[in-house]
């Protein structure tokens, strides 16, 4: 039987129940949980505030100072640790998170500030260092950081903290195009992987519109006004 070229109805179906999947992920509920010390940067310490201020309903942000933190509990996405002058107690804060199965990003100057304690290894795993030589870095290494620690999650966190978003909107085209070369590679018909290429790029579009809310009206809107004033609009 040869290959489908064309786009059917079940393919369709595949795109729309995409979009409901992307739509389910952008609203899932968050939880972080920001411990501070009082002696970190300032510059660093507004950063980090700035960064996880969100935008969506769904996500809780809990912010502590690292004197009268509570004791560490589970039930956080994720964990973001502020280390000032006393980077010793700020480990011992990452390492009572990740033992209770928290990802953990520990903010400070340099990746060479944390110690070198023996962890397990499924707790070590959990604990990252986020180097913080000033706000923008701070920024762009905590997004690094917490797309890949936070997994499945990642569209929602792009949506609810806007910091995050270029780099999930990376990650979602990387293994899209990744998928797509593997695809094209085991076809051997002329066109064959046209279908299948064409339902990714159109999920990956509904991810991308799920991680950036600001798109989801961008692209209906603007098609809209092409169709309606064809001869005043340019087709960009």
């Amino acid at each position: 039987m040869p290959k489908k070229s064309k786009v059917s109805l079940g393919d369709i179906a595949d795109i729309l129940r995409a979009g409901q999947k992307s739509e389910k992920e952008r609203s899932a509920p968050l939880s972080v949980l920001v411990v501070v010390d009082t002696s970190a940067a300032r510059d660093v310490v507004l950063a980090v505030k700035d960064a996880f201020m969100p935008r969506q309903a769904t996500a809780t942000v809990r912010v502590e100072s690292l004197a009268a933190c509570e004791p560490p509990a589970p039930g956080w996405d994720v964990a973001v640790v502020v280390a000032g002058t006393n980077v010793a107690a700020a480990e011992r804060v990452a390492e009572g998170l990740a033992r209770c199965g928290v990802p953990v990003g520990v903010v400070v100057d340099s990746v060479l500030d944390l110690g070198a304690k023996e962890l397990p290894e499924e707790v070590a795993a959990l604990v990252s260092a986020v180097p913080a030589s000033g706000a923008d870095a701070v920024r762009a290494n905590l997004a690094s950081w917490l797309v890949d620690a936070v997994g499945e999650k990642g569209i929602a966190f792009a949506a609810s903290f806007p910091f995050c978003r270029d780099q999930k909107v990376r990650e979602l085209v990387r293994t899209s195009a990744l998928e797509n070369a593997a695809v094209g590679a085991v076809q051997v018909l002329p066109s064959a992987d046209f279908p299948i290429m064409t339902v990714r790029q159109a999920k990956l579009a509904l991810d991308v519109a799920a991680a950036c809310p600001w798109a989801s009206w961008w692209t209906p809107c603007w098609t809209w006004v092409q169709k309606n004033f064809p001869r005043r609009w340019p087709h960009w």
